[in-house]
């Protein structure tokens, strides 16, 4: 994973990317915005919160292209996640 993030953290501002990050591909317009918003989610935990049940129904109304989703399944695999981006 470091590997990846250090080939992301190359890319210029607007590139577009594939990335295995996640495990399968996952694609984004923005390499750099990619990286911060895996930034946000994964290392700075911004978003962790303590789920009441253990099927939490989290609504995501500015998903861009998903990673707050990943994030989420990760911590919260039983949650439901309705995600849109109204862009």
């Amino acid at each position: 994973m470091e590997l990846e993030l250090a080939r992301l953290e190359k890319l210029p501002l607007g590139a577009p990317v594939a990335t295995s990050i996640f495990g399968g591909i996952f694609r984004s317009d923005d390499a750099q915005a990619f990286l911060e918003m895996y930034k946000a989610y994964f290392e700075r935990q911004t978003y962790q919160f303590k789920a009441k049940s253990a099927a939490p129904l989290i609504l995501d109304g500015g998903a861009n292209v998903g990673v707050g989703v990943r994030y989420w399944k990760s911590i919260c695999p039983d949650a439901r996640v309705v995600a849109f981006e109204p862009d």
